[in-house]
């Protein structure tokens, strides 16, 4: 298979030089970025020796094929190492040697125009809600019809999981219908309809499902409809914006052995910033439901899948080092948030031409702690503060430092308990 990859790469860079240049625009692409990470006291206890020392790197080739003005190719190569690793899993060329072969398929999808229907078709991004419902990358097509000026209709068909040759019945289908009207070039609204489906949920665990996953009223799944309904709305002007995400879910789950499970959950989220000369305050707050009886037949707590991806603070919420997080012990990932409120308060602010500064201040507490075998729903008291400065045109360098108070949430049971933090930076460029 890493041969197969390699031999793609070689084979459509060959096609992009030797393509005659009154047929095709060749477009290119990069981003680079490489982290030194420091964390420690995740697992919140000082009897143990648990701080995390790495460097990482990660590399994206982007190439595009304009073939003419109505169709584009669409290529993303991405290679991610850990220095000194030799571990496959983490890591084929960052050790001594370094000629290890590590080149991924990101993306790799066709675009056309029809009229005013532009299609996407292959294996791409997909992001939507705020990427509570999905931010991922899929196999399927994406539809946007320009109905009029300022009026998109987005429709999509992602292939979340293919059960295999005669089983049809394990497939996992997410189909939704998206439009976006944008009152002005500052004012959006997008609402949607996603409609997730399967006839055999088991046999799609862990892979392009990860719905109902650890969810404590849906143990064996089978048949699954599930629609999310969403709205997103944003505003954008000179000196302050706004956003609203909002979220529900409803539809059923059939299981094989316990009772059917109705879905009833919902996430919102509300915050905005102001522009006060050389310095913006900016803010959140954010509720994803929880369930107060875990044992009945309706699933009040907002459903987490494997499509969805939404960060938020450093430690609790990945952040810039996105490896790991005192949260996954309960989630997924840290960046699929359920059963849990936060708010955030910030300042950013420019020194300087080449100089930023952004401190912010998160507070987060389970809604529904007895889900976890809990007595206490506080997470803590996040204090973030990332530096950003170019170093030359192009090039920047970010400096982070994260300091938890930890909740009782997350230090019950523990007989030491510590505060987590974290100190890092990261060089990134793109073009």
């Amino acid at each position: 298979m890493k041969k197969f990859a390699i031999l793609a790469v070689a084979a459509i860079l060959a096609v992009a030089f030797v393509a005659p240049a009154f047929a095709v625009e060749n477009q290119f692409g990069a981003y680079w970025r490489t982290r030194f990470i420091y964390q420690n006291e995740y697992d919140r206890d000082d009897d143990i020796d648990d701080n995390n020392k790495f460097v990482d790197t990660r590399t994206r080739l982007f190439y595009t094929a304009k073939i003419n003005d109505n169709l584009k190719f669409i290529n993303r190569f991405e290679m991610d190492a850990v220095w000194g690793s030799t571990n496959p899993a983490t890591s084929n060329y960052g050790d001594i040697g370094a000629d290890g072969i590590a080149v991924e398929v990101k993306h790799s999808f066709a675009v056309f125009n029809l009229g005013n229907l532009e299609t996407r078709v292959g294996v791409q991004p997909y992001y939507l809600l705020g990427g509570n419902i999905v931010d991922n990358d899929a196999s399927g097509i994406i539809g946007i019809y320009k109905a009029a000026e300022g009026v998109y209709i987005g429709a999509s068909w992602l292939k979340s999981y293919e059960g295999g040759i005669g089983n049809n019945n394990g497939d996992v289908d997410t189909l939704t219908l998206a439009p976006t009207f944008f009152l002005s070039k500052q004012f959006k609204i997008a609402p949607s309809v996603t409609w997730l489906y399967s006839i055999n949920a088991d046999d799609a665990y862990g892979f392009g499902l990860g719905v109902v996953n650890d969810h404590p009223n849906i143990l064996t799944a089978e048949e699954i409809s599930a629609f999310m309904l969403g709205l997103d709305i944003k505003a954008t002007y000179d000196n302050f914006g706004f956003f609203f995400l909002g979220g529900y879910q409803t539809g059923s789950v059939d299981q094989k052995v316990l009772d059917d499970v109705d879905l009833s959950g919902y996430m919102l989220s509300l915050g905005g910033n102001v522009g006060l000369g050389p310095v913006d305050l900016h803010g959140e707050v954010a509720y994803y439901s929880g369930d107060d009886d875990p044992i009945d037949d309706e699933a009040e707590m907002w459903v987490i899948t494997s499509l969805t991806s939404h960060y938020w603070s450093e430690i609790l919420g990945y952040g810039i080092f996105d490896n790991t997080s005192p949260m996954d012990q309960f989630w997924l990932s840290a960046d699929r948030p359920q059963n849990v409120w936060w708010a955030n308060v910030g300042v950013s602010m420019k020194p300087m031409d080449k100089l930023k500064v952004a401190v912010d201040l998160w507070y987060a507490e389970f809604n529904e702690e007895d889900i976890y075998g809990l007595t206490d729903s506080d997470l803590g008291t996040e204090l973030d503060v990332v530096v950003t400065y170019q170093l030359v045109e192009g090039l920047n360098l970010d400096l982070v430092g994260a300091y938890l108070w930890a909740g009782d949430a997350l230090t019950e049971g523990i007989n030491d308990d510590a505060d987590p933090f974290e100190l890092g930076a990261r060089l990134s460029l793109s073009f």
